[in-house]
């Protein structure tokens, strides 16, 4: 799906375990406000803690932050949680960026 200014927090969560000098909130945050800003984020169903709140939740697991120029998409960071690797989760955000943008216009 479409990430939001408000899935931040998750985008901070997955940078965070991703890479050694993460994005910080300024610039994760000033990335996803920009106009020309796509971003994708997946998530995974994921098993909840015991009790009253026991049951099925969805948690973020990747990230997609690109910016549109003209007829082009210029990817600027993937991320995939760690524990969610090799399930085909980069690859899958990226065609459905690419899907999206082309409905848009988007050439390469």
């Amino acid at each position: 799906r479409r990430a939001t200014p408000s899935d931040l927090a998750a985008l901070l969560r997955i940078a965070a375990e991703c890479f050694e000098a993460p994005w910080g909130e300024p610039a994760l945050a000033s990335a996803l406000a920009l106009p020309l800003a796509r971003a994708w984020l997946v998530e995974q169903a994921v098993e909840a803690e015991r009790g009253a709140g026991a049951g099925v939740a969805s948690r973020a697991q990747g990230f997609v932050l690109a910016r549109r120029i003209a007829e082009l998409l210029e990817v600027d960071l993937v991320a995939v949680a760690p524990a969610a690797r090799r399930l085909g989760l980069a690859r899958g955000l990226l065609v459905r960026a690419l899907e999206a943008e082309r409905t848009q216009g988007l050439v390469e």
